[in-house]
């Protein structure tokens, strides 16, 4: 089972890469879909915080530098060096996989998503984690510290946990990979791509309190990176109970936004308190909101809302009205007016 070992590049690669002292986050996720008569599809495509890097697609099975900087400084020579690799690797990876697809009855076509990670700048093991997924279900991952795979609760995961321990080289193969080749590439990105990857963007941060619903939702919102943390707190020692955060979605502009959700208990307090924390911020942004006080201005918007869509309304009609009548010359009343 040497076919684990290229884990660098674009194989099988999921980075969360801590670059000095801001957080820089590379990630990417290789994919292969293996069919009934056993043809192997792959793509995949690496990311640097919120920006694509590198691709990679079954037609060339080359990498695609998807930035000016997605070379990292490394020569020609280097990266056809890790296109060879590549090609060898899907090579092996699809040879060795169908022994264990055929040996445990595993029935196609089914997906395998192979995913590693990594701190740039930091020689800890423990800060890697290589792991495999069957169709979109958890299934090995390999605890590389104390080199051991550890098997999750897809029904094959005990079976291929024992037949990949049978191979101890793959397991020090990995390790040696990611804190050599696997860093270099990623610290070669970290400085390549430090001017866009250092942009920040601070969130901007609102509570909405729906009539229609009996929710109390904090928004944070125009945000860049992605990664985001929002809890909602009862005073500022005590967290809110049935919290539900939503997936961090993308506006228009580049930025993003996610919301924090309380549907029960919330009436009840006098004051709830959001608290964000951001790689954009020195410190957690924190938003509060008086629902006592808040109620009162919430009645008077309605009034005024009502008030302004009746006007409209009124002014509609007369001028219907108008052009409902025709003078004597020949146009309309509104005309003339």
């Amino acid at each position: 089972m040497k076919i684990y070992s290229p884990t660098i590049t674009m194989t099988m690669i999921l980075l969360s890469i801590i670059a000095g002292e801001d957080s820089i986050r590379i990630r990417a996720c290789q994919n292969f879909q293996l069919s009934d008569d056993d043809v192997l599809t792959l793509w995949g495509t690496m990311m640097a915080e919120e920006i694509e890097t590198h691709a990679l697609y079954n037609d060339t099975r080359n990498i695609v530098f998807k930035q000016s900087w997605s070379k990292g400084g490394l020569t020609e020579t280097d990266w056809m060096f890790y296109n060879m690799f590549l090609f060898n690797y899907f090579y092996y990876f699809q040879i060795h996989m169908k022994m264990i697809y055929d040996q445990l009855g595993i029935p196609r076509p089914l997906l395998v998503q192979c995913q590693v990670g990594g701190v740039a700048y930091v020689d800890d093991p423990e800060s890697y984690y290589f792991q495999v997924a069957i169709d979109g279900e958890d299934t090995v991952h390999l605890n590389i510290a104390e080199r051991v795979w550890v098997a999750q609760h897809n029904k094959y995961a005990q079976a291929i946990k024992k037949i990949l321990d049978q191979d101890k080289v793959t397991i020090q193969s990995i390790y040696n990979n990611l804190s050599n080749y696997g860093q270099k590439l990623a610290r070669a990105l970290a400085v390549s791509g430090k001017e866009a990857l250092s942009r920040r963007t601070k969130p901007e941060v609102y509570f909405i309190m729906k009539s229609s619903k009996p929710e109390l939702v904090c928004l944070a919102t125009g945000f860049y990176p992605g990664s985001i943390n929002i809890t909602l707190w009862k005073d500022k020692e005590n967290m809110m109970d049935n919290v539900m955060v939503s997936e961090t979605l993308p506006n228009g502009d580049g930025t993003y936004q996610e919301r924090a959700i309380v549907t029960t208990g919330w009436e009840e307090q006098t004051t709830v308190y959001c608290k964000v924390e951001h790689i954009s911020l020195e410190e957690p942004l924190v938003r509060q909101i008086n629902l006592k006080h808040n109620a009162l201005p919430g009645i008077v918007i309605g009034s005024i809302l009502g008030v302004v869509i009746c006007v409209t309304g009124l002014i509609w009609l007369v001028k219907k009205r108008r052009r409902s009548y025709t003078s004597i010359a020949g146009g309309t009343t509104g005309r003339i007016l």
